[in-house]
């Protein structure tokens, strides 16, 4: 489905540096805005990225109240959509009201989301990544990486029959949906793994980490001049109030890339197939079919890409047979992806179990629950609502969640909870760089919920106030 809506949509920030431009996506500063605020500086982004990104045009962005269909007593009922973040489509690219607009910003369940602006931020840059790669399949541009456009071509909306082990010959869609992993949710790896999906959750997440970690510098910096121009009662000043809400948000959003990335999303689901090629494998299955290609891959990848593929077709013409998820947990794993707004054409739930159309930028994970992770020794603390991580597994209502020990944060230093010190002036400082080489791409997540322990209020006292800078 080739999208339709590219076009000039000039905004009052073009003259904005890039620093200056994603600040306001800071917790402070995006809580701030009105709604006619926010979709101007998401317009701006999205400008932005399809210029760096070569694309003719850019798409509309606009808010939406998405809504999903859910099967009651009383029979099907429209509810608000609390698990969508955002879509591509024939309207351009939609946000979802329901959790973004101002005096909102809240989780799927309800509660305040202190990442919003890099939630936000990383969905647009998700989504326009789709529009690049649309571009890319129906030759308007020319790719960055050949290699990857052969990949994006047999991973579109283009039908396709198969062979199923049983004998018999069934339609299948070269694209892979969301909503599979309700009826089986080893599906959400070869949703998430596909070429489209993989380069989309992959980028997106590293620029929106990038930035964030730029941000987390600055933030110090501004401690820094803070400290000094009233060294006695700066901590008593809105600045660094609204300083200490800005880290919470980036740490917030760096832990849970940490806890369920690319990476971490790679290492399940080799584990689940037991293939340490599966990137690579389940998109061979993908070109083997649309080119015609014979590369060997494993006969369990094959026979679960294959009926997927089936299941695709299904969901997206509406004659899926309606299925019962085995347990609760399974009946959201499509939840917290992102059907991918590619699929403009599909509805936004259907009434078997999946919801579709959604971008869950690293909240909550198929592999590892999502943690708030902080070293004790900075920035932990009643007031900021970051609580240390416990490494135990849990399962929030409708999720799967299991805690893979890939969350914790480290300064460099040895130290591996986190920040040494948020004190500018301390000689253990951490910059805000987190332990590995960030291969943040992935997010594991079913359903648009972020797994944020609460605050538990423990106070070590080691140098801790009330705000969580240890200054």
């Amino acid at each position: 489905m080739a999208v339709t809506d590219y076009g000039e949509h000039p905004t009052n920030l073009s003259k904005l540096s890039d620093t200056e431009l994603y600040a306001m996506y800071r917790s402070t500063s995006w809580s701030k805005m009105n709604n006619d605020e926010r979709l101007e500086l998401m317009q701006e982004t999205v400008n932005r990225a399809a210029a760096e990104r070569g694309e003719v045009g850019s798409q509309k962005v606009t808010f939406e109240k998405y809504t999903e269909i859910v099967e009651t007593a009383n029979g099907p009922q429209v509810v608000p959509d609390m698990y969508t973040i955002a879509q591509n489509g024939p309207k351009g690219i939609t946000v979802n009201s329901n959790l973004y607009e101002q005096g909102k910003d809240v989780t799927s369940w309800g509660q305040p989301d202190p990442a919003a602006g890099l939630h936000v931020l990383e969905s647009l840059r998700h989504e326009n990544e789709h529009a690049y790669q649309d571009q890319v399949i129906h030759d308007v541009i020319p790719a960055h990486d050949p290699a990857a456009a052969h990949q994006y071509k047999a991973n579109d909306f283009t039908n396709t029959l198969i062979l199923l082990d049983d004998g018999s010959l069934k339609t299948g869609s070269h694209y892979i949906n969301a909503g599979t992993a309700s009826y089986k949710s080893e599906n959400y790896y070869l949703y998430y793994l596909s070429s489209t999906e993989r380069d989309a959750f992959r980028f997106s997440q590293e620029k929106t980490a990038a930035i964030a970690e730029m941000q987390k510098n600055d933030i110090l910096n501004e401690l820094s001049a803070l400290m000094a121009k009233d060294p006695a009662h700066y901590r008593e000043t809105a600045e660094y109030q609204n300083l200490a809400a800005d880290y919470k948000g980036i740490q917030t959003y760096l832990t849970e890339l940490e806890q369920s990335g690319y990476k971490s999303m790679v290492e399940s689901a080799q584990n689940a197939f037991q293939d340490k090629n599966i990137e690579q494998d389940i998109n061979h299955v993908l070109t083997n079919d649309f080119y015609h290609e014979k590369v060997d891959v494993p006969e369990n990848v094959e026979k679960a890409v294959n009926e997927a593929m089936v299941l695709s077709y299904q969901i997206q013409t509406g004659t899926v047979a309606k299925v019962e998820p085995q347990n609760n947990a399974e009946k959201t794993t499509a939840q917290n992806t992102e059907e991918d707004q590619k699929t403009g054409n599909v509805q936004q739930s259907q009434s078997n179990g999946q919801n579709n159309a959604l971008n869950a930028p690293a909240q909550g994970q198929i592999g590892a629950t999502e943690q708030v992770v902080s070293d004790q020794s900075s920035v932990l603390s009643e007031q900021t609502g970051l609580s240390s991580a416990t490494g135990e597994n849990e399962t929030q209502a409708g999720w799967i969640t299991s805690d893979n020990g890939a969350g914790e944060l480290s300064d460099g230093q040895g130290n591996e909870n986190g920040i040494s010190s948020l004190d500018p002036h301390s000689s253990s400082q951490n910059t805000g760089e987190l332990s590995d080489s960030h291969d943040y791409g992935n997010m594991n997540s079913f359903d648009n919920q972020d797994s944020q322990s609460p605050s538990e209020g423990n106070d070590n006292d080691n140098g801790l106030d009330e705000d969580g800078l240890d200054l």
